[in-house]
């Protein structure tokens, strides 16, 4: 046990004497700092931290701006590179080295040559000071030891999570911060809100800002939009504004002026965040006041994502800007809740579709699910086996009735009047036979007809001669059409799988319709029939095709399959049938099946009807992002319990390679009572993995709320091959 004084021209010994004896630990609190100081009291340990065999924790302040024209932050970070752990205090002016829990020196001297720690400084240029080495005093380094752990409790630190710091004006509902740090739109960041309780927002936009630039002057600052008076951004010497430079004759004059006055090194950037949640304890609940200016900004951590993101049974991918967050979709939402999948042309909205696809099917928890593509144009079924291990290409074989008028009248080529007559004899006829008759017993039946002569009879004979030679005909409208697979054989979709009905040989709208209608109709009707019991998701491809707006003119001729995705739109989720929408035309698609879409995958869109249809769709205000998501970007929308979704990174679909020019993005829902949507979009060159989407998901919350908020996020994912 000893106490021994030390001044400024000891401390610096019998600090070092302390400091190669430290075994485990060494804890600094020091308001001033500067680097030849630190650097001369801790370099010879720096091998020792490097390695993780010595513990360095070291306190400063910042309480003024005078603080960091003495203390140096360069020499911080390199301490912190080395493995030290720095945080900074607001209210420290205590001096201490504490070691182990054998000895300490409390002065009045800070880490700084004037103070003692240097050995080019002596004499008069040093302060006086003064303060006490204990060694061996059990109870007085025991009490050092906790109130440096009180310090270093209320201290906070520049870490790699902390991005900025909170700017004046911040409200409920956003707020912007200066950073410090690299950040991206779109990234997720927390911020304390003055009581204990974390604002959770996204970074909605960047804005990059030197001084160094020549000002614009309050004409031009207005008209650029800018509101209040222009900013003088004039240093010691007078620096011209931009109209001054630029309304020189010579532009490459003021281009090269303005060139003197610019300093890269200058430019920090302010981004605005819109705040989605506040955790108050362990719950999410809608913001309800700002964060306070000066709060620090800091990364959302990983934890807190998960959270946000909440559990899922679908793994799709991890969240933009965040890779070691998960994104998990509860399929159950997305069967019972249908998907709309809506934007432009090459926006890669079935490549999100074909991630969906395959991530439900090889889901334990949805083995007797039977998943039914009305594939347009042929992409799904030539990656088929990508999807699932034995898909089924369908077709449908579609037969029209010769009882219809229209029917008669192209095969006979009959005036109107005739073929109307016609139906009613053959109608007549038709009635006196079995209701189960089939087409060859009424053809048997006409054949044996006597009573009618001239024309009538002559048609009939001809009628008789033409179904007999073509398999396109049948009896009943409602033997219309077989399901069939690529070898003839009838498809039943008894067994579980993924069915694609490939229409890309099926050049006719209509019969692109009466196909539609004829599956669609018929895995309703089973699944109907088996109250529930029969699970199916559809997924209508280009459905603008099969469900328009318009129903009249030329587009009356698809109301049978029309008529088939409204029954299913409205009344299919109680069968155990989910519709997934999907359209490149979304101002297209009746406004009445997509109102029954609860959860939206809204990709790039290309004129503004579009987008006011796809923001009524969503019943979200983000319709003012769409115009500008790159290929392969969507915002995600879903229904749920209490929270929302955002746009993250999703993993690959394929094993197929990517072509150079696809660019694929997909979007994602979450919440506790999760919803799952399928990929989304991202900027993607010669790299098929690495493609990004822009997601906004929608979930719901209980009408006791303040308010629904909507979490957007960004995620990336890589692509399916496109066909």
């Amino acid at each position: 046990m000893s106490v021994e004084v030390v001044n400024q021209d000891s401390v610096l010994s019998r600090a070092l004497d302390l400091v190669a004896s430290a075994q485990n630990r060494i804890w600094i609190t020091s308001p001033w700092i500067t680097q030849r100081a630190v650097n001369l009291v801790l370099r010879d340990v720096l091998p020792k931290v490097r390695s993780r065999g010595l513990e360095v924790r070291i306190v400063y302040r910042v309480k003024e701006p005078g603080d960091l024209d003495i203390t140096d932050l360069e020499a911080l970070k390199s301490l912190e590179d080395a493995g030290c752990q720095v945080r900074y205090s607001t209210r420290l002016h205590a001096k201490l080295l504490l070691v182990d829990t054998d000895a300490a020196i409390v002065s009045s001297s800070n880490l700084t040559a004037t103070a003692g720690y240097s050995v080019d400084f002596g004499g008069d240029w040093r302060n006086e000071e003064l303060g006490v080495l204990l060694r061996d005093e059990d109870q007085s380094l025991a009490d050092l030891e906790q109130q440096f752990s009180l310090i270093w409790d209320s201290a906070t630190s520049i870490g790699p999570d902390t991005v900025g710091i909170v700017m004046d004006f911040p409200n409920v509902q956003s707020f912007s911060f200066v950073a410090i740090r690299d950040v991206r739109q779109g990234s997720y960041v927390t911020a304390n809100d003055g009581q204990g309780n974390l604002a959770i927002g996204q970074v909605a936009q960047i804005t990059a800002y030197n001084r160094s630039f020549p000002h614009m002057g309050q004409t031009l600052w207005l008209t650029q939009g800018y509101a209040g008076a222009a900013g003088d951004r004039r240093g010691s010497f007078e620096v011209p504004d931009l109209q001054e430079l630029f309304s020189h004759p010579s532009k490459d004059q003021g281009f090269l002026v303005t060139k003197t006055f610019f300093e890269p090194e200058s430019v920090f950037r302010l981004a605005k965040v819109d705040v989605l949640k506040h955790l108050e304890g362990d719950r999410l609940v809608a913001p309800s006041i700002p964060v306070p200016p000066g709060a620090d900004v800091l990364r959302a951590t990983t934890e807190l994502l998960g959270r946000l993101l909440g559990d899922g049974d679908v793994r799709v991918g991890t969240v933009l800007h965040h890779p070691e967050v998960a994104v998990s979709l509860r399929g159950s939402e997305i069967l019972s809740k249908h998907l709309a999948v809506l934007g432009m042309t090459g926006s890669d909205k079935s490549n999100a579709v074909k991630v969906l696809v395959r991530e439900l099917l090889t889901q334990p928890a949805y083995r007797d699910l039977r998943v039914v593509i009305v594939d347009t144009h042929g992409e799904y079924a030539a990656t088929a086996q990508d999807l699932a291990p034995q898909p089924v290409v369908l077709d449908v074989v579609v037969r029209r009735s010769i009882l219809d008028e229209g029917v008669l009248g192209e095969l006979l080529t009959l005036p109107k009047i005739e073929a109307r007559n016609l139906q009613q004899e053959l109608a007549e006829l038709r009635s006196k036979l079995p209701g189960d008759a089939a087409l060859e017993a009424f053809l048997a039946r006409l054949a044996q007809e006597t009573r009618w002569g001239g024309p009538l009879r002559a048609n009939c004979l001809r009628l008789i001669q033409i179904a007999g030679e073509r398999a396109d005909l049948c009896l009943e409208a409602e033997q219309g059409g077989a399901i069939v697979g690529t070898d003839g054989r009838d498809q039943t979709l008894d067994e579980p799988g993924l069915y694609i009905l490939n229409l890309r040989n099926t050049a006719e709208l209509e019969a692109r319709a009466t196909k539609v209608a004829t599956l669609l109709s018929y895995v309703f009707r089973r699944s109907k029939e088996a109250e529930g019991g029969l699970s199916a998701l559809i997924v209508l491809d280009e459905a603008q095709n099969y469900a328009p707006e318009q129903q009249t003119g030329w587009l009356s001729r698809v109301r049978p399959a029309f008529d088939a995705v409204f029954a299913i739109a409205s009344e299919g989720r109680k069968f155990g049938v989910g519709l997934v929408v999907s359209s490149q035309r979304p101002a297209r698609v009746n406004k009445d099946v997509l109102s029954q879409c609860n959860s939206h995958m809204i990709f790039r869109v290309a004129n503004s009807r579009t987008s006011r249809r796809s923001q009524v769709a969503s019943k979200r205000p983000a319709a003012r992002y769409w115009p500008s998501f790159p290929a392969s970007t969507p915002a995600a929308a879903s229904s749920g319990e209490r929270r929302s979704g955002w746009l993250r990174e999703l993993k690959s679909l394929c094993s197929k390679p990517t072509p150079p020019r696809l660019r694929s993005r997909h979007e994602v829902p979450s919440g506790r009572s999760r919803v799952g949507l399928g990929p989304a979009p991202v900027r993607t060159t010669a790299e098929p993995a690495d493609q990004r989407c822009l997601v906004q998901q929608r979930k719901g919350v209980p009408t006791s709320s303040p308010r629904a908020s909507s979490l957007r996020a960004l995620l990336t994912l890589a692509g399916v091959p496109r066909q």
